[in-house]
């Protein structure tokens, strides 16, 4: 992989929890319903963090937000545009790693969303929380068919890494869980958190001209 470059470096205040995720945020994708879920929880239990993930079109890098319980949430986003995606998860790996750096007197539990986050986060002297959706090494091949295998193997080994070091693994689904059971995640670090459902109290106005059966 080309050389990424250097990092963007913010200065974050003194964030007491951290949560990564190589994903945009917000976006109109389902990842990024379980990214509010998550850190919201989370900042809600350590009374405010920071949160870092990707930017994009008009979004600011950084974003500082009071809430109403008194906690500070900030937002930092990874915004350099690098075409090849292997690049720019390294990019961001530094970035996040500079931001913890920055934060490290603070920080008393992180929780990340892909092995991207979840490597600069090793070893650091507070809990990894590990939220498994998907595994790369498995997705990758089918939106980039011509990724080679040496570099496949390279992100199969990282993922096992990150697996294997974190404190807790999290993942929607049975079916995910097993297949962590194989992988070698002890089942006493292993938690499946189904995903769920915010419904309306009350269903919203039908609209004029829709089928009679209209869901």
């Amino acid at each position: 992989m080309d050389d990424p470059g250097p990092a963007i470096e913010p200065e974050p205040a003194a964030p007491p929890s951290i949560y990564a995720a190589f994903d945009r945020y917000p976006s109109s994708k389902g990842a990024a319903v379980h990214i509010r879920e998550f850190a919201d929880t989370l900042f809600a239990a350590t009374d405010g963090g920071l949160l870092h993930v990707l930017g994009g079109d008009d979004l600011p890098p950084y974003q500082r937000e009071v809430r109403a319980s008194g906690g500070v949430v900030e937002v930092v986003r990874f915004t350099r545009e690098i075409p090849n995606l292997l690049d720019r998860t390294v990019a961001y790996g530094v970035q996040l790693g500079a931001v913890a750096d920055a934060a490290a007197a603070s920080v008393r539990i992180a929780h990340v969303r892909d092995p991207w986050s979840a490597a600069p986060l090793l070893d650091r002297p507070y809990p990894l929380v590990y939220e498994v959706n998907g595994l790369p090494s498995i997705e990758l091949p089918y939106a980039y068919p011509g990724l080679g295998a040496s570099t496949l193997a390279k992100v199969r080994r990282l993922e096992r890494a990150c697996l294997a070091r974190a404190d807790v693994v999290v993942t929607p689904s049975h079916v995910q869980a097993d297949r962590l059971l194989r992988l070698g995640v002890g089942v006493e670090r292993l938690h499946v958190i189904p995903n769920g459902a915010t419904v309306p109290v009350a269903p919203l106005p039908r609209p004029d001209g829709v089928p009679a059966r209209y869901l």
